[in-house]
Order: C-alpha cells, then structure tokens, then sequence
C-alpha cells in the first residue's frame, strides 16, 4: 500500500515532532532516480568544487586535493574539476559520496522539492548520499533542519535513537564531535530500513545514523529550514536603531540593577514593534524572498510558442494635430490609420506576441510580424 506525506495528518501529527517511516511512497520506485541519473551528475565534472561533493571513509572526510584536479588561470583563482579517475578509485575502495544542492540538476528532484516546498512553507534543498557496503559516512547525529530522506537505491538501515536535541542551529555550540554525539544520542529507539522508494522523515534535531545493507545505497535528504525567532531579529535591529534610547549610553559603570533596567526596557522597545505594520511587512517579504524559486523552464514550449516583447511604459498616445501619436513627450509619430486600433489595444499591455494581433485585431501572422518590427526600431517594443 503507498502513502504519502503531502496530507494534512501529516502537517498535523509528524511535522516538526515525530519521524514516521512511509515503506511505500505514492509516485516513487526504483526508477525515481537511477545509477545513471547518479553518474550523469558526477559527469557534470566542472559543476563540482569542495564544497559540494565530499568523499566520506567511515566518518572521516577524504581530503578533497585527492580527486579534484586544480587548474591555474590567469585571473589566479584557481578552477577546481572533478576527477573522475580518482574519485572511481575510492568508490572502489568502499568510501561514500556525498553531493550538495542536487535538487537543481534534475527534473525528478526539482518536482519533489517544490512539493515539499508547498507544504512546508519554508525553503527546501537536497543532498544526495551513495554509500558503499558496511561503511558508515557519519556516526550519531543530528540535522538543524527538518529531513525528508527519499531512498532511491539498494537498501539502507537507519538507526534512530531516543535522544532530540531541541531546537538546533548551525553554531558552533551544535558543533559535537563523534564521542560527544554518541554519548549525548541515547539508546537505540528503532531500527528503519529503507528501499527504493520508502522516505524517512526526520524532525529537527532527532539523533540518527546509517549504514548501507550493500554496495550502491542512494538517497537523497532534501532539507526544510523553517524560519526562527532568530531570524526576526535583523529586522527587530535595523527598526530599534532608530530609537535615540536604544542607542543611548548606559551609566558609567552600570550596576546589576542599571543593566536589569536597560533590559526591561529594551525588552518593551522590542514588544512594541509587533504593532508596527512596516516591520512585519518586511519580515513577511524576507520570509517570502528566502523560498527557493524551482521553476522547471520547459524548452519545447518556448521553441513552439511566440516571442514576448515588453511596452515600452515610458511611450504614450496622444492626439497631435488632430490625429493619434506615439509619444515620449517630446517627439511625436503618425499612427497610421491601418494601426490605430491595434496599437492602441496594444499600449494597454504590458507585453504582446505576434499572436496577441492575430486573436485580438484579425492580422495575418506576416502583417503582426511586420508590426511589431516597426514598433522594435521606434522603441515602443523591445
């Protein structure tokens, strides 16, 4: 039976809360995203630098100088390019594979991203990890950021353990090394294995780790960061600059009781700002800018539809000497009578193709063309 995660019982008893293992996602199976899918990304050589493709050998992260090749260029910054001889060699030799910021590079990917996207409402992104048999790229640990891991080859098992650490973010305080985490991620709660086209969801800070059943394991974790209180406070910090007293000196040597003061006080400047409409218009638009744009552009349509060409807002019509004008408010052009109603639909636009003459004005595709290239060397299309 398939299920799926795009549902409200999903937002409503998983999100940010629990993980739940779905065996069989609706829409996904072993053809999701193939080995060839995998080797055409590691082919897009020159795509790749060090810091979005690492080789990882049992936790430990393979110095990138082994299979990136550097190439010197005149302007000395020097170009980074995949070598896939080398890199060949420590798949051979048992070692993971680890590519950043995949959701871009394949239409598959892209689709699933957006979803996610929708439903979440906050930005998603996607790694791609290839293991090998019996060797594990990280120990115990956590993510800053809500994980959807959607399996796509061979067969891996995930270790979820008891302990969530509340709430983490990338900072050096979340920064554990493998003892650390092994001791701060709690015993073993559950056992998930995952196959092509099962998905594993994981909250925000769950203690988790993998290990590949068998050679050639794949899955892709696509990332959700949802906005903090954190995030509020550039916003909170270019509005409270503005007030003299959040900018005012402190006394001299302030006691404990001047410090417990000041912050009170401050405390209230900040509560004060959840009345004000610019700050919480600007802290909307950024939470809007910062969801990923995933527009999937379809090349086979654009071949076969029509070219757009913007109106020029800058030039208007205008009656001159008795007879409609094109104008930019000092020269003036004749509209030839022929014209006048074309062009006239034509300037309420913001932009026009040959086919907006032919539906609207009952031109041939020729006559439109012709328009429009007369329009193009006086500037009012472009």
């Amino acid at each position: 039976m398939t299920e799926t995660i795009f549902n409200d019982d999903f937002v409503k008893n998983y999100f940010g809360e629990n993980y739940i293992h779905i065996e069989e996602m609706d829409g996904m199976g072993d053809d999701t995203f193939t080995y060839d899918d995998f080797q055409s990304l590691l082919e897009m050589k020159s795509h790749w630098h060090p810091g979005s493709l690492m080789v990882m050998n049992d936790t430990k992260k393979v110095d990138p100088g082994l299979f990136f090749d550097e190439t010197p260029r005149a302007s000395g910054n020097d170009r980074f390019i995949l070598n896939l001889e080398k890199l060949e060699s420590f798949i051979k030799r048992g070692c993971s594979v680890v590519l950043n910021d995949v959701h871009t590079l394949n239409p598959v990917l892209q689709k699933f991203a957006l979803k996610l996207q929708d439903m979440t409402k906050a930005p998603c992104q996607a790694n791609l990890y290839f293991s090998m048999g019996n060797n594990k790229a990280f120990g115990p640990h956590f993510d800053d950021h809500e994980v959807f891991a959607l399996h796509c080859a061979g067969e891996k098992v995930w270790n979820i353990y008891e302990n969530v650490e509340p709430y983490p973010i990338n900072a050096d305080i979340f920064q554990k090394d493998l003892k650390e985490r092994m001791d701060l991620s709690g015993p073993l709660k559950e056992k998930v294995t995952l196959r092509p086209g099962s998905m594993l969801y994981l909250p925000r800070g769950q203690f988790h780790d993998a290990l590949a059943s068998g050679n050639g394991s794949i899955h892709i974790a696509f990332g959700a960061n949802r906005m903090m209180p954190l995030d509020l406070l550039d916003g909170v910090w270019q509005r409270l600059v503005q007030d003299s007293w959040v900018r005012s000196d402190l006394p001299r040597n302030p006691s404990e009781k001047d410090i417990k003061a000041a912050l009170k006080k401050l405390g209230q400047k900040v509560a004060e700002l959840g009345d004000d409409s610019h700050l919480l218009a600007s802290i909307k638009a950024y939470a809007d800018q910062t969801i990923e744009n995933h527009h999937q552009i379809n090349i086979n349509n654009l071949v076969a539809g029509d070219i757009t060409y913007m109106v020029s807002p800058q030039i208007k019509i205008a009656m001159h000497q008795n007879k409609p004008h094109l104008t930019e408010g000092k020269n003036y052009v004749p509209i030839p009578a022929d014209h006048v109603k074309a062009i006239t639909g034509m300037m309420k636009e913001k932009s026009v193709t040959a086919s907006f003459f032919v539906e609207s004005f009952g031109y041939t595709k020729e006559r439109a063309q012709s328009l429009i290239a007369d329009m193009k060397k006086l500037g009012v299309l472009s």
